[in-house]
């Protein structure tokens, strides 16, 4: 299987469970239930299909450049 499929398929079935937890969670006859053990099921398919693509968490979606943050400092003295 390759890598495409295997994330397609790894992806799908975490976000089918991520749904399932969202509709459970707002079924409102529902008293106090512990979602974690539907939670921690999301959490490793959605981890899983990460790890296929050979990407490390969410890490990468953090790094900002600096010229990027330098060019706000600068936009925000100049408004000042």
């Amino acid at each position: 299987m390759n890598k495409e499929l295997a994330f397609q398929e790894v992806a799908s079935i975490g976000l089918k469970t991520m749904d399932h937890l969202i509709k459970f969670a707002a079924n409102k006859s529902v008293v106090q239930v512990d979602c974690r053990e539907i939670t921690d099921l999301s959490v490793a398919k959605l981890k899983k299909a990460n790890a296929v693509v050979g990407r490390t968490g969410h890490a990468r979606f953090r790094c900002v450049p600096i010229q990027v943050q330098a060019q706000n400092k600068d936009e925000s003295k100049a408004q000042d």
